[in-house]
């Protein structure tokens, strides 16, 4: 899907873009739910973000519990794990409350 702009994006000393969806090795799927539609893309896509020389996507949309926690928490771990900053998924705010916290009971 991304191979008409990969060039241009690849070029980029920086690409960013929102990933509206999230990851699952039993993806694709587009679903209804309580009116409104699920994304849920096959974990493979990381492979098109990394061709198409992504750094760095927004995970914080409406679409990014389309698979409960364990899909958010999925996909973040999947773009970690392939050099993709992912940003909007609370990992940071979650590091910064344990320090908080280890900072206040010290």
């Amino acid at each position: 899907p991304l191979a008409n702009v990969a060039e241009f994006l690849a070029s980029a000393d920086f690409a960013v873009g929102n990933l509206e969806c999230v990851l699952s090795e039993e993806g694709p799927s587009i679903a209804a739910y309580r009116d409104r539609l699920k994304l849920i893309a096959p974990t493979e896509a990381i492979a098109e973000l990394q061709r198409a020389g992504i750094d760095g996507v927004s995970v914080c949309n409406n679409h990014s519990l389309d698979d409960g926690p364990e899909g958010r928490d999925r996909t973040s771990q999947l773009l970690k794990d392939a050099g993709i900053q992912g940003s909007g998924n609370g990992w940071g705010f979650k590091d910064r409350i344990d320090r908080l916290g280890r900072l206040e009971g010290a």
